[in-house]
């Protein structure tokens, strides 16, 4: 990705995708500054989905999803983690 789109912002964010995804061999995600339909979108899709759609691999897979969705589930999993750790603290 920085050899061929130097310029694109690479974030890591394995807290965005909801928990249960979150077992192995799930590794994370990265987070590209990106619009869909640009020449590092379609890079993408070209490389990791097949023609008829869907995975090339399930080994890595290219999501898309606006910023707004994935900043949703990130803050309804850091909220889940809260009270998750509430509930720890009322056990004990």
């Amino acid at each position: 990705m920085q050899e061929h789109f130097p310029e694109v912002e690479l974030h890591d964010v394995f807290d965005f995708v909801s928990m249960g995804w979150e077992s192995w061999p799930y590794l994370g995600s990265i987070a590209l500054g990106i619009e869909q339909d640009s020449p590092v979108y379609n890079a993408l899709v070209e490389k990791y989905e097949r023609p008829e759609g869907g995975p090339r691999s399930c080994n890595a897979v290219f999501w898309a999803l606006p910023y707004d969705v994935a900043k949703q589930h990130h803050d309804a999993r850091v909220e889940r983690r809260r009270l998750n750790a509430i509930e720890d603290d009322d056990s004990e």
